[in-house]
């Protein structure tokens, strides 16, 4: 997973009366949205609806989303895609359609559990599903691959939950 070093905003703002659109825009003008040579920029006057993305390096830096419902659809998608630090790259054509559907291939992360090492839920329940032996033997493997719960340890006790209750991996069976 990709470290995030840059500042990242999502506004996420149902603006259901005439003025909405002008108050993002406002909002906007100070914001890192203002800069529109790396922005990605959709306006429907009729819809009073706008979007605004803001990429550096194919990554997400501010997401801004405003207008109805409908026009939101597609926020939880952005939302995880942003804090993941995934490339936008394979998806630059979705960017600015109000869709709840992500991508094809997109799995969300998940809850974060090691917030030190941004760790997903997911992540970890992938690592310990793979991993045979006891629960602890399982969480030292789940550790090894993911560094979750090795650096202030406030995550240990959701791990070791997480690794007693997750399970086992069957093992393969061999025809001779």
């Amino acid at each position: 997973m990709k470290s995030l070093t840059l500042p990242t905003t999502l506004l996420l703002a149902t603006l259901l009366l005439p003025w909405g659109t002008a108050l993002a825009e406002r909002a906007d003008r100070d914001k890192p949205m203002n800069i529109e040579s790396d922005a990605l920029r959709y306006d429907d006057a009729r819809r009073a609806a706008s979007r605004r993305l803001r990429l550096a390096d194919d990554c997400f830096v501010a997401v801004r989303l405003s207008g109805s419902v409908d026009a939101l659809a597609s926020g939880d998608w952005l939302l995880g895609w942003m804090q993941e630090g995934r490339p936008v790259a394979d998806i630059r054509r979705h960017l600015l359609m109000p869709s709840r559907q992500a991508p094809a291939g997109y799995v969300p992360a998940g809850r974060i559990v090691c917030q030190c090492h941004g760790v997903s839920e997911t992540a970890i329940s992938a690592s310990l599903a793979q991993s045979p032996g006891s629960p602890a033997e399982r969480l030292a493997a789940a550790q090894a691959k993911t560094s979750c719960g090795t650096n202030c340890g406030s995550c240990l006790p959701e791990l070791r939950r997480m690794a007693s209750q997750a399970p086992s991996p069957v093992p393969e069976r061999h025809v001779a």
